[in-house]
């Protein structure tokens, strides 16, 4: 048994019972244990797909309520869907607050040594974080599709937090590193390889489509965070 690591937040009750590892950090329930060991690189993914279909926390793995948050970047947040299941509102802040991967500006996850787990390591797991997390409150209903690969949550109706070095940030603050995305996930969709068994008109026709999508669901966030400054 190790004990919690000191200037860690003070944990919510939920947090309190997860176990906690040799650095002193809690385990959260998507982990993955490689030879009785926690990879916190790992999702394992057969328990995550199951939990979210339960409704149980991505984090803490307890039941969910009629309150659904999710901490995404800016791009899920655009596109209104995630590989991360639902958790607590308490959950995501703690997480915010006391994850060294989202605490510190230049950390990079690791990926050497990455154990031969098929169906485990989640690729979206970016080596850089994002600039600015954005937190999604989803009322009652959220979305599951899975199969052996991937978990993708989405949502429609929609609240919106957001949290840049370890503090909340106004919606003003977050416009910016939204339109940029919104920039940088057009151009990366121009790069995208046509499949081999797709046809040119087919890839163009996804082509449209996901670009017509992606700047509908910019607007709406835009929209969104343009009357928050209204009203705020």
């Amino acid at each position: 048994m190790f004990e919690y690591r000191k200037g860690l937040p003070d944990r919510p009750e939920r947090i309190a019972r997860l176990p906690v590892d040799e650095r002193g950090y809690p385990i959260p329930f998507f982990v993955a244990y490689v030879d009785g060991v926690p990879d916190f690189r790992i999702v394992d993914h057969p328990k995550v797909v199951d939990a979210a279909l339960k409704q149980k926390c991505f984090i803490c793995g307890d039941k969910l309520g009629q309150h659904f948050f999710f901490a995404t970047g800016p791009r899920s947040a655009i596109l209104m869907k995630t590989n991360h299941g639902p958790s607590h509102k308490e959950c995501i802040e703690y997480s915010l607050s006391a994850c060294p991967f989202i605490l510190y500006p230049n950390v990079q996850r690791r990926r050497a040594a990455l154990p031969d787990i098929p169906l485990s390591f989640d690729q979206s797991m970016q080596p850089a974080r994002p600039p600015i997390y954005v937190v999604a409150h989803v009322f009652k209903h959220a979305q599951i599709n899975h199969s052996l690969e991937s978990l993708v949550c989405s949502w429609d109706t929609i609240d919106y937090r957001f949290w840049r070095d370890d503090q909340w940030i106004t919606p003003g603050e977050a416009e910016g590193y939204i339109a940029e995305e919104s920039e940088r996930y057009q151009s990366d969709l121009l790069k995208t390889a046509k499949p081999s068994d797709w046809s040119q008109t087919r890839m163009d026709k996804w082509l449209q489509d996901s670009q017509m999508e992606a700047a509908q669901k910019t607007a709406r966030l835009l929209a969104w965070i343009a009357a928050q400054k209204t009203s705020g």
